[in-house]
């Protein structure tokens, strides 16, 4: 006799689901392995494409003229860093001039301004920090006046001394240096 079983279309069901999901995970499996190979092939692709790109730039790079080109780029290059050098340089030689001669017009004239009479300038010589005046004189007490006039003018002068003195045909030629000192920018205005 047969015996009924009320449960077996349940068991085929469950058996036909099994299948559907076997086939799903086959599935995925199967797209997953696809792709990886196409991530692998797309890889090959941009590597065998860089590499031709590498290799017509290489050409273009070594072209007779490109080289020239290079070899011009390449000296400009160096005359360019030489031009700074000397562009350096001149403007180190500008700023030491600058420091260097802070004497104008109106340090000429205080030094002018304090001569006494019967003195005449022969010359006047700049050599920072000094102030060389040749100068002639008919008379030594006109020298001695010039030399007091120069250190109690309120110029900020460190020292001003009177190096040679020669008396030459009735006259006295001699020489004062002053010595730039102190607050320099009250000096020039």
């Amino acid at each position: 006799m047969n015996e009924f079983n009320f449960f077996e279309s349940y068991s085929n069901k469950t058996n036909n689901q099994l299948n559907y999901k076997l086939i799903i995970v086959i599935i995925l499996i199967s797209l997953a392995f696809i792709s990886l190979f196409y991530y692998y092939y797309d890889l090959n692709q941009k590597k065998i494409s860089m590499i031709s790109d590498i290799e017509y730039t290489e050409s273009i790079i070594n072209e007779p003229e490109r080289q020239k080109d290079f070899k011009k780029v390449s000296e400009l290059v160096d005359v360019n860093a030489e031009m700074k050098n000397i562009l350096d340089e001149i403007e180190v030689s500008v700023l030491y001039l600058d420091n260097a001669f802070k004497i104008n017009k109106t340090l000429i004239t205080n030094v002018i301004y304090e001569i006494p009479v019967n003195t005449y300038i022969k010359l006047i010589d700049f050599k920072d920090p000094l102030i060389n005046i040749t100068c002639i004189s008919d008379s030594y007490e006109s020298a001695a006046q010039y030399i007091y006039n120069l250190k109690s003018s309120g110029n900020d002068y460190s020292d001003v001394f009177m190096p040679t003195i020669n008396l030459d045909d009735g006259d006295y030629e001699y020489n004062i240096s002053i010595e730039m000192g102190g607050d320099e920018d009250e000096n020039v205005k």
